[in-house]
């Protein structure tokens, strides 16, 4: 008789800061219809999630529970009462850090006497699905404010126009 086969998809995290998929799609196959089966998920060697169940054909699927990302996790399918089983090894891994948000800035042209001059701010560490304003003050003064709307690249060059000589600060 051949043992019940199993495979483990796991949905991983793109989303930095976020947090892992708490489920696994668990596949079978090679059942025997009529006969009884328990599909165990284990992390870290300990059974996290069970599910009895009687097969209605050759294969069968379920949404089984996680704790979340772990070191190495396995899913185990048994035939009961008989030394059938099969079993795989898989990893939920832990959602990308939040990037460190930079910036810094530099003076781009020279302030002519009546002109204007101008700044230059970079900021990095940027995601995809965040909004962000960048904000220049001379002193107590605001010079300006420029917004980044889900910006597609990690990192921005901003320029902003400026008619006084002096220290600049960017948030």
């Amino acid at each position: 008789q051949t043992p019940p086969s199993i495979s483990v998809t796991v949905d991983q995290c793109t989303v930095p800061g976020g947090e892992p998929s708490g489920t696994v799609l668990v596949t079978l196959s090679d059942l025997v219809r009529g006969k009884h089966y328990t599909v165990t998920i284990f992390s870290m060697g300990e059974p996290v999630s069970s599910e009895h169940f009687v097969a209605n054909g050759s294969t069968a699927q379920f949404d089984m529970g996680l704790p979340g990302a772990g070191d190495a996790d396995s899913a185990t399918v048994t035939q009961q009462w008989s030394e059938l089983s099969g079993s795989t090894e898989f990893q939920v891994l832990p959602c990308p850090p939040m990037p460190e948000l930079t910036i810094s800035g530099e003076a781009g042209q020279c302030v002519v006497p009546g002109g204007t001059g101008t700044a230059i701010v970079t900021v990095g560490g940027l995601v995809s699905d965040g909004v962000y304003t960048v904000t220049l003050w001379l002193g107590e003064e605001l010079v300006g404010s420029q917004t980044l709307e889900h910006p597609e690249d990690p990192g921005a060059v901003l320029t902003f126009d400026v008619t006084k000589l002096g220290d600049y600060t960017a948030e």
